[in-house]
């Protein structure tokens, strides 16, 4: 009875050209409504007469239960506003409260304004425009837990969002990036999960449409997380502009993930993959200890086309006593340095599968890193030590197509006694280093070594492949039942005859 007393009252302000807003002792899920520009408003109250945006998070914070804020800025009279375009822009001289109190703050609710609907690309209208000064402090900080931040846009701040807390979603929002696309004034960093205990649950972006940021124009870091578990990254434009085939850049790296778990950066769904591209740095760094995290189905160095060269500086560095970490089905080309770096005497058990990796100008497609770039030599029965263990790549003997498709044959000299999983890639040219990246994948057998680690594989295609066809494999090593562990560099080439 008390919900629908509170939506009859809240209709009759509606038609009076009122706004909403519950003071501070209304029933849990309460409304605040922002109808000003203002940053505090006239009396530091949130109310029917004059609610500011600091206002609403207080008057949030201070009402049990999930809140919503929502906007009805009367663009037409407010000053903040721009008549032509709708778009009205909240300057905050400090950071705002935090958040400590579930809340959805949803943007959407300002008139004109609407989530995305395309596919490819973004059509989102924003009309609430959060901005700071001169990157001096933080946008919004959520301590809380349980809230969600969508529609807005987020710039000039040192950084724009802080998760601090478990729960939270960040949801169709442009981070360093004006409303109506264009590059913003820098974020230090876009969006950072940095809390002081280990926190579960936070989701950036999600499959559905609606749900992506865009995320450039960060001076230091798209996307930061640290110190979680079950974090979410998925669906987003991270250094593109909106149609996502242009370069906006973040100055340095796309996402960076320390010292977390179980993150999954994209997924196997439609719409769950990044567009990581365009980024001066690394499109993305996974250090420090980061536990059983998953990269899967992300373009990375190239547009939302899966085609469009859009390359970082270089794709994905691995380092620090990192394990467990799956790439699976990822597009990494175009970077200007290499495609895949694992480094770190530590670092093991990372697991490369039908992904797509072809054009990184400088370095290798997947580079073992000992502290020198470049191919790292097999050794005899894989006894050495470093980065995925080192693991030996294959040697390929043949490739000869015949009316049935190709055959394939090849050696692997590794760990005695063990099982691995050869896959096999096409190319159109190979690396300098005559060793090959891997674009179009083939497909694998698993095999055994002997006692003297050594074991014949042929592998068979329906493809037929055109003489001068270049082919690449890797070796992956496995646990005894099967899991797959350390993937290895790519071979070197060999051409179909």
């Amino acid at each position: 009875m008390k919900r629908k007393i509170f939506f009859l009252i809240a209709l009759g302000a509606l038609a009076l050209g009122l706004v909403t807003a519950t003071p501070t002792s209304a029933a849990p899920e309460a409304t605040f409504t922002v109808n000003t520009t203002k940053i505090n408003g006239f009396d530091g109250v949130c109310n029917g007469a004059e609610c500011a945006f600091a206002e609403a998070i207080n008057a949030a914070n201070a009402n049990a239960g999930k809140d919503k804020i929502k906007f009805n800025i009367p663009a037409a009279m407010d000053p903040g506003c721009t008549v032509g375009t709708g778009v009205c822009i909240i300057s905050l001289e400090a950071t705002a409260p935090e958040i400590t109190d579930p809340v959805v703050i949803d943007g959407y609710s300002q008139p004109g304004a609407s989530p995305n609907t395309l596919v490819q690309g973004l059509d989102t209208q924003l009309k609430i425009h959060v901005e700071g000064q001169r990157g001096l402090f933080d946008g919004l900080v959520v301590s809380g837990g349980n809230s969600e931040i969508k529609g807005l846009a987020l710039t000039d701040f040192h950084f724009a969002i802080v998760i601090k807390s478990g729960s939270n979603r960040v949801r169709g929002n442009f981070v360093g990036v004006n409303p109506d696309g264009s590059i913003g004034e820098f974020n230090e960093r876009g969006v950072s999960i940095e809390p002081e205990n280990i926190v579960v649950d936070n989701q950036i972006g999600g499959e559905m449409a609606a749900n992506r940021n865009l995320i450039s124009g960060s001076y230091y870091i798209g996307i930061f997380v640290s110190a979680s578990t079950l974090t979410k990254v998925q669906g987003n434009y991270i250094g593109t502009d909106t149609s996502g085939l242009t370069d906006l850049g973040n100055p340095s790296i796309g996402i960076w993930v320390t010292n977390s778990s179980a993150v999954s950066i994209g997924g196997l769904n439609n719409g769950a993959g990044n567009v990581i591209s365009g980024n001066d740095s690394s499109g993305m760094t996974i250090e420090d200890g980061t536990l059983s995290s998953k990269i899967i189905g992300n373009y990375i160095g190239v547009g939302a086309d899966g085609k469009t060269e859009l390359g970082n500086q270089g794709g994905i560095y691995i380092t620090g006593k990192v394990k467990n970490l799956h790439l699976i089905t990822n597009i990494i080309a175009n970077n200007a340095l290499v495609g895949v770096s694992i480094g770190g005497a530590e670092t093991k058990n990372i697991y490369l599968t039908r992904n797509s990796i072809y054009n990184n100008f400088g370095e290798l497609g997947i580079d073992l890193y000992t502290g020198v770039s470049g191919v790292t030599s097999n050794d005899l029965k894989d006894v050495d030590a470093g980065p995925n263990h080192l693991q030996n790549f294959p040697v390929l003997t043949l490739v000869e197509p015949n009316f049935l498709g190709t055959t394939i044959k090849g050696k692997l000299n590794s760990t005695p006694n063990k099982t691995f999983r050869i896959e096999f890639f096409t190319n159109p040219t190979c690396d300098a280093s005559g060793h090959g990246e891997g674009k179009h994948y083939l497909g694998i057998v698993v095999v055994q070594t002997n006692n003297n680690g050594n074991v014949n594989f042929t592998f068979n295609t329906p493809k037929i492949l055109l003489a001068g066809t270049q082919v690449t494999a890797n070796a992956t090593s496995t646990a005894g039942d099967g899991t797959p562990l350390n993937t290895s560099e790519f071979s070197k080439c060999k051409a179909a005859e």
